[in-house]
């Protein structure tokens, strides 16, 4: 545990889901709460473990899926519900009770990753409100004696470009905001998360990508940029 340091129906395998950082993760799930028939959370994560399956992604806070988790030895990036951005932004007591409901009951009893502040909202109406959420939560966490870093969660959208990889570049319309909360996340060491769809890119550009570059099966460099070689689509779009 820390201690003093599009939602889907069905779980869903997060391949796709990059860390932005140095660090390397392993397979874990999205857990979606769409839909009218999914099973108790308990029998969930039961299932988890038995594909051992140690890590997942929670897109908002759930009190039966958060009671399941405990001691489950699966470590758990908690989100924030994207409507709750302005509260949490414009008013520390909300996002201090926000820790306190959320997060405190929990945190002795199973280990959060981290806590992303929003999901594919930059840009957009709600991106202003993103680093001061984040600022609000990072404090009332901290003062409640954890250490749980706290981050936001992109789409590969806010880049004006993206191929070839080392021409990859944020929008203006995106980089007003990302600037300030990269500046942030430097300075706490904390990574910036991003949702990294290898099935969007190949589907869309299907005449120019190639499906085995897109599943992981070449051996071989498919793509050269520079010094740098790229064996599977994944790599590339998040370089």
């Amino acid at each position: 545990m820390h201690t003093q340091g599009p939602e889907e129906a069905n779980l869903m395998m997060h391949e796709e889901w990059g860390l932005l950082s140095s660090g390397v993760e392993g397979i874990g799930v999205n857990y979606g709460f769409l839909g009218n028939n999914l099973p108790p959370p308990a029998q969930v994560i039961s299932f988890l473990k038995s594909k051992n399956i140690q890590k997942i992604r929670i897109f908002y806070p759930n009190p039966d899926v958060l009671k399941a988790l405990e001691n489950s030895a699966i470590s758990v990036i908690l989100g924030t519900r994207n409507e709750d951005l302005q509260a949490l932004a414009s008013d520390p007591n909300f996002a201090t009770n926000w820790v306190q409901n959320n997060v405190i009951p929990y945190a002795s009893l199973l280990d959060f990753t981290y806590i992303s502040v929003g999901n594919e909202v930059i840009p957009g109406p709600l991106a202003s409100f993103v680093l001061g959420a984040m600022q609000n939560l990072d404090s009332a966490i901290r003062a409640s004696g954890y250490y749980i870093p706290v981050t936001t969660t992109i789409s590969l959208q806010v880049l004006a470009t993206s191929y070839p990889p080392s021409n990859g570049a944020f929008s203006e319309e995106a980089v007003q905001f990302l600037q300030p909360i990269a500046q942030f996340l430097a300075a706490k060491y904390y990574p910036l998360l991003a949702n990294v769809y290898p099935y969007f890119a190949y589907s869309g550009n299907s005449a120019q990508i190639q499906l085995d570059y897109a599943l992981f099966l070449n051996t071989a460099p498919i793509v050269t940029d520079g010094a740098l070689q790229y064996k599977n689509l994944f790599d590339a779009m998040v370089d």
